[in-house]
């Protein structure tokens, strides 16, 4: 583990860890449980020999969990308990009592320990670690900040339990929408489960960073993920952080703040999903989708960066009324502002680059009336999406309040990875507010490609374009500085080759997990094989045997940096 970086922006834990329980009975009576298995487990080193699969120093799928036992009603609740049955009390944090970033410190220093005492089990472990959050998007997004902050070598990819009320991230990686009652009613779900998350690839999810800055001290109400961060010029407030999901201005955080307010100050109004998406629609007509708000460009005004690296101003319409920024094609529960299914057009200046999660763009989306985010969030039946405005690199938004006074200051929702606040902004004689989004490389979640219920065929879709698209499918893509997936084994992204490959030809040998890349290719002609004995193409083998060869035993990891990526696209509104 490396020196720290961008460490968590607040020592606040997410608003859905800290919402109070529907049923503090429920809580703590799970507090009282037991590890099933712990009076009757006999020590694997006096039991190898006897099974294949049993080794005391190789753990098949080391995995430890994070779970925020408050999320999903009284799913959440139940759902530890089971867990700690299944797994163990010693391997399952419950995130109410325990932040990720503590045990994770300990867990790398006690790994290093035992590494530098020639443990070569713990090398096996930490090579291997994978995690498990059980939890809504912000729980998902902390332990992703976590990983980030501590610099944690090689990184540990995530999978994801949905708990919460719209489960992007778990959308978007295959692993469903929603809490499945089968894990807590069938042991068998749950152990299926789990072979998934220890079977499942490791992808590239692009990071994004936020900083937002004022002359004026205006930042008095902020989400967990945003804290002080240090000013460019003397006198200047500025505050920086980290996103996944998505990011968006206007009425749309203003329906999620409305929410977000109930649940902290009443929570047993929320105590399931169901419930939760029903207060998203009432607050979603209660703050002015219908009823005439001020379009956002009153508020805003839009720059992007794209593949030219030239900065071009976006024209906001008067009817827009919410900017969002995507990074997945999944918001709100599966819903798709993007359009991704007529994301592709005849009109060259209409013409969209298929969205993704590790493309290295970043989706610019209007909000518009009322009746079009009805449809959206209905289930898109007629193929209505937001306004597409851009694809960028890089975004900078100006908010200013040009009806405050001196003595009253304007107000601007605002929203990121599902938290929301209500940001104050500079008064009318004091300038604007700039919001400056940028790549801060990538993190590493793990993708279950089996079909699983509740899924949106259009967003399984979208998901699997990671691993099925035009462009060959091998270890490890031609990473530009600020990735993390570099230093990770095993991880599956796309490359150009020039002996192209297809995906199913690629695919067999692929999926298995690589504890030591030096090993894939120790000559240049090898030929890769997997279980069933097939081999790799001779240029995808020595494809891989290059790259490999760069991170092989002995030699420095690939740094992470903050720094810029290349330029991307920018496009007109569609």
């Amino acid at each position: 583990m490396s020196a720290s970086r961008d460490l968590p922006a607040s020592d606040k834990r997410p608003a859905e860890v800290d919402a109070p329980p529907s049923s503090k009975h429920e809580y703590w009576s799970l507090r009282q449980i037991n590890d099933l298995r712990q009076p009757y487990r006999i020590p694997a080193t006096y039991l190898q020999g006897t099974k294949p699969f049993i080794h005391p120093d190789q753990p098949e799928a080391p995995l430890i969990v994070f779970i925020n036992s408050r999320s999903g009603g009284r799913a959440g609740a139940t759902l530890t308990e089971t867990l700690y049955q299944t797994l163990g009390h010693s391997q399952v944090f419950d995130l109410a009592e325990h932040r990720p970033g503590p045990v994770l410190t300990k867990i790398w220093q006690n790994l290093q320990h035992q590494i530098a005492r020639g443990d070569v089990a713990a090398e096996h472990v930490r090579s291997n670690l994978k995690i498990l959050a059980a939890g809504g998007d912000g729980t998902v997004a902390w332990v992703l900040q976590t990983i980030h902050a501590l610099d944690l070598r090689p990184h540990p990819a995530v999978a994801v339990m949905p708990l919460g009320t719209g489960n992007d991230l778990a959308l978007s990686f295959g692993w469903g929408n929603a809490f499945q009652q089968a894990w807590i009613a069938e042991r068998s779900s749950l152990y299926a489960t789990l072979k998934r998350v220890a079977q499942a690839d490791a992808h590239d999810l692009d990071r994004w960073g936020i900083s937002i800055s004022c002359m004026q001290p205006v930042f008095h109400e902020l989400p967990h993920s945003l804290g002080k961060a240090t000013a460019d010029v003397a006198g200047e407030h500025k505050v920086a952080g980290l996103f996944w999901n998505y990011l968006s201005v206007g009425l749309d955080a203003q329906s999620a703040y409305g929410f977000h307010s109930i649940r902290e100050s009443k929570p047993w109004l929320t105590p399931s999903r169901l419930a939760n998406q029903a207060w998203y629609s009432y607050f979603s007509c209660a703050t002015g989708w219908f009823c005439g708000a001020p379009p956002i460009a009153t508020k805003a005004s839009l720059k992007v960066r794209g593949t030219d690296g030239i900065w071009k101003e976006i024209h906001l319409t008067k009817n827009v009324k919410a900017l969002v920024l995507l990074n997945l094609q999944s918001y709100g529960g599966g819903r798709d502002l993007w359009g991704v299914s007529k994301a592709r057009t005849k009109n060259p200046q209409r013409r969209w680059q298929a969205p993704i999660f590790d493309d290295g763009l970043i989706e610019v989306v209007g909000l518009r009336s009322g009746w079009q985010m009805a449809l959206v969030m209905g289930g898109n039946l007629l193929g209505n999406h937001g306004r597409r405005l851009a694809q960028a690199r890089e975004v900078m938004l100006d908010l200013h309040a040009p009806d405050a006074t001196d003595s009253r200051e304007g107000v601007a929702f605002m929203q990121v990875d599902g938290e929301p606040w209500k940001q104050q902004l500079p008064s009318g004689s004091q300038g604007s507010m700039q919001v400056h989004i940028q790549p801060k490389g990538h993190s590493l979640m793990l993708f279950n490609d089996t079909k699983l219920s509740g899924i949106s065929p259009k967003i399984q879709k979208v998901a699997a374009r990671a691993a099925a698209t035009d462009d060959a499918v091998v270890f490890g893509k031609s990473h530009s500085a600020g990735s993390t997936a570099a230093s990770a084994p095993g991880v599956i992204s796309r490359v150009a080759l020039q002996t192209p490959v297809s995906a199913e030809a690629a695919g067999p040998w692929l999926c298995r997990s690589i504890a030591d890349p030096g090993e894939l290719a120790p000559q240049p002609s090898v030929q890769i094989q997997d279980g069933s004995g097939r081999s790799s193409p001779p240029a995808l083998a020595q494809h891989v045997h290059d790259h490999d060869n760069r991170l092989a035993p002995g030699k420095p990891e690939l740094p992470i940096s903050n720094s810029t990526q290349p330029a991307a696209v920018a496009g007109t509104t569609g």
